[in-house]
C-alpha cells in the first residue's frame, strides 16, 4: 500500500509538471515530444519543443540530445514566448529569447558536467523566472530569482534541505517556496518574500498549489488540505481538509473567493486516471459557498478556467461552469 501511494505522487510530479508548458498568460504552449531510440550508453535520445502561439503557429523549436539514462529536460515559458529548458542531471539553465536565440546558460552547481540529478522547480510571471532547488551536498534549498535574461536579481537559502515547490505571483510582488526535511527536524514549511527577496510570513504547510491576491491574500494547498492567510500581519490561518480519498489538483483566487479543484486519482495500469472532479469555491472563512462536479474520468487533470464570467472546470471529455456573478 505504501509503495502504491509513492508511486502514484512521483506519476502525479510528472503529470503536473506538464502545466508548465504554457505560459502564465496563456499565449504561448510548448508542445514537447522525446523520441527514444536509444538502447545503450553509447546511443542518444532526441528531445524537441515547438513553441506556438494562440493561432497555432510556430515561433520557433528548440532540439536537443540527451544521453541514453538522462531525463529529459523541462521547459518554462515567459509572457513573450520567450523561455528557459532545464536540465536537472546538469543544473544547466538555458535562457532562449521569443524568437528561438540563445540568451544565455547558467550552470547551477558550478560545472558544466555534473552528475546530481537534482530537483529543479520553476515558476515563471512576466520577465521574472523563480528556481528552487536542493544543494548536490544536501545541505539546504535554496531559492534563486533571475530576469528574462537569466541576471541574477536575489537568492535565499531556505530553511528545509529539500526543494518543495515554488511559485512567484503574476506580478512578480511575490514569491513563494517549500522545502522540508525529514527525520529529526521534521521541516515542511512554506517561506514567502517580497519582489527585492525581503522575507515575509512563513507557513508550516509544503504547498503543491498557490496563488495570491491583490489584497495581499495567499492561498496554499497540499495534497490534503488548503490554507488562507494574510501575507502581512500575524493573523493565523484559516485551514480547510478536503473530503477523504480526493486530492487538491488547484486553487484559485476569484472575486475574493478561493476556487479549488479536488478529483479521485487512482494508478489501474500504472498510469493515472483522474475521475469526478469537483470545483469548491471557499470564503476567507474557508465556508464553502458554490459547488460543482462533474462524473467523468480523464488521463489528465481537470483544469480551472476563469474569464469575466464564470469559473469553469473543464477536463478532456466536458465541462461545468460557476456564474462569478452569484458568489456572494
Amino acid at each position: 500500500m505504501i509503495r502504491l501511494f509513492f508511486a502514484l505522487i512521483a506519476v502525479l510530479v510528472l503529470q503536473f509538471s506538464s502545466e508548465a508548458q504554457t505560459s502564465r498568460n496563456g499565449d504561448f504552449t510548448a508542445n514537447v515530444s522525446g523520441i527514444s531510440p536509444a538502447k545503450s550508453k553509447s546511443e542518444h535520445n532526441t528531445w524537441t519543443a515547438s513553441i506556438v502561439d494562440r493561432q497555432g503557429r510556430t515561433l520557433y523549436r528548440i532540439a536537443k540530445r540527451v544521453a541514453f539514462d538522462v531525463q529529459y529536460p523541462a521547459i518554462y515559458l515567459s509572457d513573450d514566448g520567450g523561455c528557459i529548458v532545464i536540465s536537472s542531471f546538469a543544473g544547466e539553465i538555458e535562457f532562449y529569447t521569443n524568437s528561438g536565440g540563445l540568451r544565455k546558460t547558467l550552470h547551477l552547481f558550478g560545472r558544466s558536467t555534473t552528475e546530481y540529478e537534482q530537483v529543479i522547480k520553476c515558476s515563471v510571471a512576466g520577465d521574472r523566472f523563480a528556481l528552487l532547488y536542493s544543494t548536490p551536498d544536501h545541505t539546504h534549498a535554496e531559492l534563486l530569482v533571475l530576469d528574462i535574461d537569466g541576471n541574477e536579481l536575489w537568492r535565499e537559502t531556505l530553511r528545509g534541505k529539500n526543494a518543495g515547490e515554488v511559485f512567484i505571483s503574476n506580478d512578480g510582488q511575490m514569491v513563494a517556496a517549500g522545502s522540508y526535511e525529514v527525520g529529526g527536524n521534521n521541516v515542511r514549511m512554506t517561506e514567502t518574500f517580497d519582489a527585492s527577496g525581503k522575507p515575509l510570513r512563513p507557513f508550516n504547510i509544503l504547498f503543491r498549489y498557490a496563488d495570491v491576491a491583490r489584497d495581499a491574500k495567499i492561498v496554499l494547498a497540499d495534497r490534503d488540505n488548503i490554507l488562507l492567510a494574510s501575507l502581512r500581519g500575524d493573523d493565523s490561518p484559516v485551514q480547510w481538509p478536503r473530503s477523504s480519498g480526493n486530492l487538491i489538483t488547484g486553487v484559485r483566487w476569484v472575486d475574493g473567493f478561493v476556487a479549488v479543484v479536488i478529483e479521485s486519482v487512482n494508478l489501474p495500469n500504472g498510469s493515472p486516471v483522474f475521475s469526478n472532479p469537483s470545483l469548491v469555491v471557499l470564503d476567507m472563512k474557508g465556508k464553502k459557498v458554490a459547488g460543482t462536479q462533474l462524473r467523468t474520468s480523464s488521463a489528465t487533470s481537470a483544469r480551472l478556467i476563469v474569464d469575466t464570467n464564470s469559473i469553469t472546470l473543464k477536463s478532456s471529455a466536458s465541462q461545468t461552469s460557476i456564474q462569478r456573478s452569484s458568489l456572494k
